[in-house]
């Protein structure tokens, strides 16, 4: 009796130890009775799973770092490494940064391009039998005559087309410094994109070693539990024969059938526990989420670096994309209040436009024309509105860095 007991004892030890198991602590050591299995090489967890050491701290987007961890880090390193190809690839909201940071790009060469003389080609038909129109319209065909200051030809002309072709060079010479406001809210905001991209990318890679090591877990826990439950199984087999023979009490008989319902209920949940962890990891890499995976070993003990929290924090916001991101845009936005303001100065540009006109290809003018424009809103009633609005964007940026920052 004193053996069973022992037994149970025994057993009840090993729930507690998976329930430590399931609190993240190191799992109990297995009973004396069973030898434990050889020790095996543990490989070494790759560089994502623990924090680097002051001496290795890296920034966020050095993408090398994870490949030197896993060639120095063992099979299971090497392994994360390739499913966290893969999920970089797959994940959603990584995908979409990767597409703002191409609008971001477009949007930096369109204020770059303001600086850039434009050519338009003009190309157009017309035909009228308008006074006016038939007079200039000859004029320009170089295709006058005397006659035609007849009064009655002058006031009633036959019908007359136009093919008319003309090349425009426009530079800008002064913009209200919309350009160069424009190419500097587009510079912030590209710097925008490119923090939030690899913020994106840190919280996929955060997603799937979380997944990963909830994964490696609930094998782990399933697998003690499965133990426990064969021991309970064979205690219960041993009361069962020793109750038949009259040798022990049949409340030590329940207690071992409670212990094994206990351990079936455990197994189950570590089951479900399992399969949901495992579809986790299979959605974020883009797979099935009943597709099978191999998981490596894990290590005993996990590095640790013993750095005050003070230089945690101070690293955590020295580093944080997402707070980049947001200067970034409020930079912008600030630019952009500059812009706007900018608006009620004038434009100045030089252009040179050169033009053919004929009738029907047998005979044309050509003509060209030099100068210089300005142009200004004398009274534009949308500017405050504008002006406001832009000030309002400004306005929420900066509340939007604050609470990060809080």
């Amino acid at each position: 009796m004193k053996t069973l007991r022992l037994s149970f004892l025994a057993g009840l030890g090993f729930i507690a130890a998976v329930a430590a198991v399931s609190c993240r602590k190191a799992p109990a050591p297995p009973p004396p009775a069973e030898p434990p299995p050889p020790a095996q090489p543990a490989a070494a967890p790759p560089s994502a799973f623990r924090p680097a050491a002051p001496s290795e701290a890296s920034s966020p987007s050095d993408e090398g770092a994870l490949d030197a961890a896993a060639e120095t880090g063992g099979e299971g390193a090497l392994q994360f490494a390739r499913e966290l190809a893969r999920i970089l690839v797959h994940y959603p909201e990584l995908r979409a940064q990767h597409a703002r940071v191409e609008e971001a790009l477009a949007a930096q060469s369109m204020a770059v391009a303001g600086f850039l003389p434009s050519l338009r080609l003009q190309m157009g038909w017309e035909r009228t039998d308008r006074p006016v129109g038939v007079f200039m319209n000859k004029l320009e065909q170089r295709s006058f005559q005397s006659r035609d200051f007849e009064v009655e030809r002058l006031n009633h002309p036959a019908a007359r087309s136009d093919f008319r072709g003309a090349l425009r060079l426009e530079f800008p010479l002064f913009d209200a410094f919309q350009t160069i406001a424009a190419t500097r809210t587009a510079g912030y905001a590209l710097k925008s994109a490119r923090a939030r991209e690899r913020h994106g990318r840190a919280e996929a890679a955060l997603l799937a070693v979380e997944s990963w090591l909830q994964a490696g877990r609930a094998d782990r826990v399933e697998t003690m539990v499965r133990e426990s439950l064969a021991r309970a199984r064979r205690d219960l087999a041993e009361a069962e024969s020793l109750r038949a023979q009259g040798l022990v009490l049949g409340a030590d008989y329940y207690s071992a059938r409670v212990a094994a319902a206990a351990m079936e209920q455990r197994l189950h949940e570590a089951v479900a526990a399992r399969a949901a962890a495992r579809a986790v990891f299979n959605v974020l890499r883009g797979e099935s989420p009943e597709a099978a995976f191999a998981l490596p070993p894990s290590p005993a003990t996990v590095p640790f670096d013993p750095r005050p929290v003070k230089e945690w924090l101070e690293d955590a916001a020295r580093n944080r994309a997402d707070l980049r991101a947001a200067r970034s845009a409020v930079d912008a936005q600030r630019s952009e209040v500059g812009r706007m303001k900018a608006r009620v100065l004038p434009d100045l540009s030089l252009f040179a436009e050169g033009a053919d006109h004929t009738r029907a290809f047998e005979q044309h003018g050509s003509d060209y024309t030099v100068g210089a424009q300005v142009r200004m809103d004398l009274f534009d009633p949308a500017h405050g509105g504008r002006v406001r609005a832009a000030a309002a964007r400004l306005k929420q940026a900066e509340e939007a860095e604050a609470a990060l920052r809080d």
